[in-house]
């Protein structure tokens, strides 16, 4: 029963290993755009992941898409305040304030149809459309953030790494002492 309940504990121990955070990047490219790039802190790629821009006074989206296989996009900046929401499911939802463009808000023509078009980074990239704006707000993003704000993922890659090097060491030691 003992060695029993020794392995469950190191196989508990070795689910944190597997843990992940959600990353978000959001630039100002200067040239009227903005650089988006999403994934996750073990180094798992956001494709396929949900992005939404959000008009902060309404909380109407502006433009929604899903990142494409290099997980980053270029996007135009809205000419209004927004938030750039990255969407991977409960507990991995980030909201960031999106960047103001060169001469501030409200100063671009762009309309809000030239959001829908991606220039993606990448060669071929899913389609992505422009969301109606109606004159209810009824999506109000999450304000759910990772579980370990302002960490990079070489803070995490090193603690899994610690925690790795701990199992071993204790499944080793464990092991020795069984044999005597």
């Amino acid at each position: 029963m003992k060695k029993i309940f020794i392995v469950f504990v190191l196989m508990m121990c070795s689910i944190m290993l597997f843990a992940h955070s959600p990353l978000l990047t959001v630039e100002d490219n200067g040239d009227g755009t903005i650089y988006v790039q999403g994934g996750f802190s073990n180094g798992a790629s956001a494709a396929g992941v949900k992005l939404y821009l959000t008009d902060k006074a309404s909380g109407q989206k502006i433009w929604e898409g899903e990142f494409p296989d290099v997980g980053e996009l270029n996007l135009p900046i809205p000419n209004v305040p927004y938030t750039v929401t990255f969407d991977a499911g409960p507990g991995h939802i980030i909201v960031k304030d999106g960047p103001e463009p060169e001469g501030g808000f409200g100063s671009q023509t762009a309309s809000s149809e030239s959001m829908g078009e991606n220039e993606s980074a990448g060669d071929a990239a899913p389609a992505q459309k422009p969301v109606a704006v109606s004159s209810s707000a009824g999506w109000v993003p999450m304000d759910t953030v990772s579980a370990m704000p302002g960490v990079g993922p070489s803070f995490t890659a090193i603690l899994a790494l610690v925690l790795a090097v701990i199992n071993s060491v204790l499944i080793v030691f464990l092991f020795k002492k069984q044999k005597r």
